[in-house]
């Protein structure tokens, strides 16, 4: 194989992965789009609803079960995965954390909820 050919073939390869990161990534970005946003519009998470998060679940699923799209508390990558700490928060000051890991509920943790 000529030396062209290995660079051209190295670039394509090289290309292939950044467009599968950039794809996955932009997958993540769409499903915490607008999780700054965490107005609950008179909603509140409660110790049932806690109860109803299965670890393994999509953070669509999630967000569906609670009613609202919660806030991003922390986002980072590691390797190959991506971690997210989002928060759902009552006005009374009681709250709901999830982890996802490659948006899937990793772990839940509750604080003050009914």
């Amino acid at each position: 194989m000529t030396k062209n050919k290995r660079f051209v073939l190295g670039l394509m390869a090289a290309l292939t992965v950044c467009g599968v990161l950039f794809v996955g990534a932009g997958f993540v970005v769409f499903l915490f789009q607008n999780a700054a946003e965490s107005a609950n519009d008179g909603k509140s998470v409660s110790l049932q609803t806690f109860a109803k998060l299965t670890p393994g679940e999509m953070f669509t699923t999630t967000r569906d079960k609670i009613g609202w799209q919660g806030e991003l508390i922390s986002d980072s990558q590691t390797g190959r995965s991506r971690w997210q700490l989002m928060r759902w928060k009552n006005p009374d000051g009681s709250f709901l954390e999830c982890t996802f890991k490659d948006g899937d509920l990793l772990e839940k943790r509750q604080h003050g909820l009914r």
